[in-house]
């Protein structure tokens, strides 16, 4: 699954403060371990993408109780989030040791494997779990999620279809039942399971909501459009009550963004890169746009070439160049402030650390090799990637802005601040050309970027992408035009993880046609923005 996060100009406090729910009635319970005082200074540093500081205290916590399998997961999930997925993987293992026969934990374990995209050790993991455990469907449950997303179908299905005989409510077990069916466009069938587990009491909001939003994309392949968009509506109803509580965190994103774009402007934008000019140049592109763009597609073409590693939606720039130059100047008030402020050894400092980041998610040795750095949600923070590497080449992927609202309105995102608009029709549109009309704002004021459309990629990837290498400075390659060889073997940790595995096909091109009414309190910001970019 794939999180949309992105580090605010929020204030650094000068300590972690540890919120304590005091009463006269009775005392705080003792902690079980030395290591829990750890855990929630641990947990806001992790929330503000500090994740080395994490990593140095949860390491502390460790050697205070080496046993303690949640603080090990925590310091699993730092690693993996700082980009250094061999030592995230070492942590999961010795939690899977020590946990031994406690089948919740080692599933647990294996749930972090798969956060990261590391399904094949995620599924073995899983695996082990089943054995210690008797008649665990909830660890089939987990074999048949990982299996599905390795496009193992039959054994997705063998293993969905146990938990379900061991559990009869075993609702995501339906879930991912249903996924494979669908992926096997057995649309009739997979409609049935839905149906009759969103029938079937126990589910939480959450899972019912998830149930929906995959009973629409049945629907949708089954032609009825009208059904699919009812059964959208149902699953945002079934998240609305829980998401209240990141209402406040996503308002102030939404803010934090406008207020950059428009503080935007020629002469500012010009200062910036005059600061950085005498920085060394680096081999990195970012790949942006929005979500739902075919940044996935395009990331997949790209990564082709045996010149270019891709980074695939990391926290890196957030974290490292956002955050870390934010850190620096706290009194400024806007993301604009801070570039305009920050000190040339602080965008060093955290270049390097970016730079770093990026180098351990691909395991080191990227050599001479483009850095393809896919964030689609980043598009308006480019100005600290051109700040930090001011001859970075960006790389925007545009589509239909109504295919792209609609493609998001489908997804079962888990609420966070940077998707809770897709919670609402309009509220989607919205969000979507605050974003690219920013890209538009900002385009005229750079250099070094080039736009690529879903609708041409699909009909001609090898094109498309020779306009990219022309931007990078790299030659064609054959093993380009031959990117689908590489498929099965490359996790993909997109939601579109599903579409991405077939060929390359244009029916989702104008589907958002088949939507009109449901997508008409967006449509007056959709249009204005597709007439914009060139969509009639």
């Amino acid at each position: 699954m794939i999180r949309y996060t992105l580090t605010m100009a929020r204030r650094p406090q000068s300590k972690l403060k540890r919120t304590t729910v005091r009463s006269s009635k009775k005392k705080t319970a003792p902690l079980a371990s030395p290591a829990d005082e750890f855990v929630q200074d641990a947990v806001t540093l992790l929330m503000r993408e500090q994740y080395e500081s994490a990593i140095a205290l949860l390491s502390k916590a460790v050697a205070q109780d080496w046993k303690h399998t949640k603080v090990r997961l925590l310091l699993a999930r730092a690693y993996g989030q700082n980009g250094q997925l061999d030592e995230c993987k070492q942590e999961i293992h010795r939690v899977v040791e020590i946990a031994k026969r406690q089948p919740e934990v080692i599933i647990e374990a294996g749930q972090a494997l798969a956060r990261f995209g590391e399904f094949d050790a995620a599924f073995d993991v899983f695996e082990k779990a089943h054995e210690v455990g008797t008649r665990n469907s909830q660890a089939l449950t987990r074999m048949a999620d990982a299996a599905e997303r390795l496009s193992r179908l039959e054994d997705a299905s063998t293993f969905a279809t146990q938990a379900i005989s061991h559990d009869t409510q075993a609702h995501e077990a339906r879930l991912v039942l249903a996924r494979v069916l669908r992926r096997k466009r057995d649309h009739g069938h997979a409609a049935e399971v839905l149906h009759e587990a969103i029938s079937t009491a126990g589910a939480t909001d959450q899972l019912r909501a998830k149930q929906n939003y995959e009973l629409a994309a049945v629907l949708d392949q089954l032609g009825e459009y009208a059904k699919a968009a009812e059964a959208l509506t149902n699953a945002k109803a079934r998240l609305k009550e829980s998401a209240k509580v990141i209402r406040e965190p996503a308002d102030e994103a939404a803010y934090t963004l406008r207020r950059l774009v428009q503080e935007l402007s020629q002469e500012r934008v010009a200062g910036w890169v005059e600061a950085s000019r005498d920085m060394p140049p680096a081999r990195v592109a970012a790949l942006v746009g929005f979500p739902r763009s075919g940044t996935t597609l395009l990331e997949q073409v790209l990564d082709a070439h045996p010149e270019i590693v891709s980074v695939e939606e990391s926290t890196h720039l957030s974290s490292e160049l956002v955050a870390g130059m934010t850190r620096t100047v706290p009194k400024t008030e806007s993301l604009a402030q801070t570039l305009d402020q920050v000190k040339l050894d602080d965008v060093q400092h955290c270049r390097k650390r970016y730079l770093d980041a990026l180098s351990g998610h691909v395991g080191g040795g990227i050599g001479s090799r483009y850095v393809l750095d896919k964030n689609p949600i980043r598009t308006l923070v480019m100005p600290f990637l051109r700040r930090a590497i001011p001859n970075a080449k960006i790389i925007t992927a545009l589509r239909d802005p109504r295919d792209v609202v609609l493609s998001n309105l489908m997804q079962a995102f888990e609420p966070s601040a940077m998707n809770l608009a897709f919670l609402d029709v309009k509220e989607a549109g919205d969000f979507y050309a605050l974003n690219m009309e920013g890209w538009i704002r900002l385009r005229s004021m750079i250099d070094d970027w080039v736009e690529v459309c879903y609708e041409d990629v699909v009909t001609d990837s090898s094109a498309q992408a020779m306009r990219v290498f022309e931007l990078l400075g790299l030659e064609w390659r054959d093993e380009v035009a031959r990117f689908r060889e590489n498929m099965p073997d490359k996790a993909v940790r997109s939601p579109t993880y599903a579409a991405v595995q077939e060929p390359v096909h244009s029916r989702a091109v104008r589907r958002w046609e088949n939507y009109a009414e449901y997508l008409a309190p967006a449509m007056p910001v959709l249009e204005r923005v597709a007439k914009t970019l060139g969509y009639d």
